[in-house]
């Protein structure tokens, strides 16, 4: 997500179709990984559930702000909103591994 906010700064959304790709790839795929640890370690997964919502909600939010702004680039104040969001995700997830 950091990469592509990055990238959203100083480009315009159709510019960054490789990052996009990868950011959907990145989520999809821990969404799969988190299915896999609840199956065999539900606690753990129980544990981390919130803060993974939090990531998949921010992905996709960053990633349909990109289809609907893709031939205008993105404020200031959308990127600034965007990595509010990340950076409490990151910190939920921080936490969690801190408690353990």
């Amino acid at each position: 997500m950091g990469d592509l906010i990055g990238v959203l700064t100083f480009l315009e959304p159709s510019k960054a179709l490789a990052r996009r790709r990868d950011l959907q790839f990145e989520l999809v795929g821990e969404h799969r990984a988190i299915l896999s640890l609840n199956k065999d370690h539900h606690s753990t997964a129980k544990a981390i559930w919130r803060g993974h919502l939090m990531i998949q909600k921010i992905g996709y939010e960053i990633l349909d702000t990109a289809t609907q702004k893709n031939e205008q680039n993105l404020s200031v104040a959308e990127i600034d909103k965007l990595a509010i969001r990340i950076r409490a995700a990151h910190t939920h997830y921080t936490r969690f591994l801190n408690e353990r």
